[in-house]
């Protein structure tokens, strides 16, 4: 009798299972909005550069250095998460939240720093805050659809970053100072220092004086992610009260996971390694890209006009972003191998084309520009699919690989901008040799990681209904 109670129980949970797991659809939603968020809080700076420069009455050499001191701080919070988030698992909502916080609050405070010291700080802190939700947020979800089918959730949460980065410029634009609505001051031409000093002195008493200027901008912008933190605390709050009921059981699990994979350890930090330097080059690649196509277009004998040049680059972005919302329902179908291999194809397609016709039709610069665009624009979280579908991916292995992600962000653009004005064709001989450096390199990671021990799924399978009990993640 007992027998049949236990066999009807558990057909009882299976049929649970079986349905679409709704409350986990609930928490990840979160992590989209947070994402979302972060988009725009990052992006915010780029439109209102110059109306923050006014602010403090700085050059614009100056006020860049804060795209500096946040790459920076991102990458300081990305290895801290690393460090410190596998071994504080349960407190990894409250941790979000409190990064959630951190961006916002120092995005709120920016417009109303009294110095550039001050804004340089402001920035520098909010960058870490950036960082530590980047490599959190991506390993997170990863965890949410343990056991499941994650593709879908990864591009999203990849795609809504897109959008809010794309509607950060949208929603500035009614908040910007129009420089043509500052009175004129009438001083010798020659002294452009005066008049700039005078300008910036007029765009400032502007900014003071009205009410719909950055410095609304900014704190509507940062409650958003400051709304937001408390989501992550709730969940923080939910968890904890169920955790002491199965901390035991989550040991055992692990436990036994180590020793599933103590034999693969070496084997593993080979292919984590080789996975940080291809996201390196692919990171590299697309800000690279991304940032000099419209110079290449004015600098190459095809001579386009600036105003051409920003076509250009919205051809790029606007192919990248919805290509990035196709992946969403492409990888529901295809396998994150297949998605790789078509966005690699397509690449060298685009930048073939690049390389032969660039400088002769502004035809095929689009076509070229375009083909980039598609095929970039999934390979970075389907590396992540990849990589979860033959290993555990942890809070350091994620840190590792934006930490690498964000060092190629730094430095292709410094080596591309050295080239692109005198000889603009070395921008797309170096597109190309990067595209096929980065075939190359993955091929080699998937002959290493054939050797990777793939027992994810038998864990999975074991592990699924606890945390279906548990809603640990």
């Amino acid at each position: 009798m007992e027998q049949e109670e236990s066999i009807d129980t558990s057909k009882a949970k299976s049929a649970k299972n079986d349905g679409y797991p709704w409350h986990l659809l609930v928490r990840t939603i979160l992590l989209l909005n947070a994402f979302l968020a972060l988009g725009m809080n990052d992006a915010i700076r780029g439109p209102t550069l110059l109306d923050l420069k006014d602010l403090v009455d700085a050059k614009i050499s100056e006020i860049s250095f804060i795209f500096m001191l946040g790459s920076i701080g991102s990458l300081i919070g990305c290895f801290l998460m690393g460090v410190i988030l596998d071994k504080l698992a349960k407190y990894r909502y409250l941790i979000l939240g409190c990064t959630l916080i951190v961006m916002g609050v120092t995005n709120a405070l920016l417009p109303y720093c009294p110095s550039l010291l001050a804004m340089y700080v402001c920035v520098f802190i909010g960058g870490f805050g950036s960082g530590s939700l980047d490599t959190a947020g991506n390993v997170l979800l990863l965890d949410i659809w343990k056991g499941r089918d994650s593709g879908p959730y990864m591009h999203a949460l990849h795609f809504t970053f897109g959008i809010g980065a794309f509607l950060a410029p949208v929603i500035s634009r009614p908040f910007l100072v129009n420089a043509a609505d500052v009175d004129e001051h009438q001083v010798d031409e020659e002294n452009t220092a005066e008049n700039s000093t005078y300008q910036s002195l007029q765009v400032r008493n502007k900014i003071e004086s009205s009410t719909w200027t950055i410095k609304a901008l900014y704190p509507m912008v940062a409650s958003y992610a400051v709304l937001l933190s408390l989501g992550f605390l709730f969940y923080f709050i939910k968890d904890s009260r169920k955790e002491s009921e199965h901390s035991t059981e989550q040991e055992k699990a692990e436990k036994e996971k180590d020793k599933n994979e103590i034999m693969n350890r070496r084997l593993k930090l080979v292919t984590i390694g080789l996975v940080a330097v291809f996201f390196f080059l692919y990171v590299g690649m697309e800000v690279a890209f991304g940032t000099f196509i419209s110079v290449f277009s004015v600098e190459s004998k095809l001579k386009f006009t600036r105003p051409q040049g920003s076509d250009v680059t919205a051809v790029f972005w606007g192919t990248f972003a919805a290509t990035r919302g196709l992946a969403i329902f492409i990888a529901i179908v295809a396998a994150p191998g297949l998605i790789m291999w078509s966005s690699f194809l397509t690449c060298i397609v685009g930048s073939i084309t690049l390389s032969f016709l660039a400088q002769s039709s502004a035809a095929a610069l689009y076509i070229g520009t375009a083909l980039m665009g598609i095929g970039m624009a999934s390979i970075f979280a389907t590396g992540f699919l990849w990589v979860e579908q033959r290993m555990t991916v942890t809070n350091k292995v994620g840190s590792v690989f934006i930490i690498a992600s964000s060092a190629g962000a730094d430095v292709f653009p410094v080596l591309v901008g050295q080239l692109v004005e005198t000889w603009p064709m070395a921008f797309i001989h170096l597109t190309t040799g990067i595209v096929c450096g980065c075939v190359l390199m993955f091929g080699v990671i998937t002959l290493v990681a054939r050797g990777v021990k793939t027992d994810n799924g038998k864990e999975h399978e074991n592990v699924e209904l606890k945390e279906e009990q548990i809603t640990t993640f």
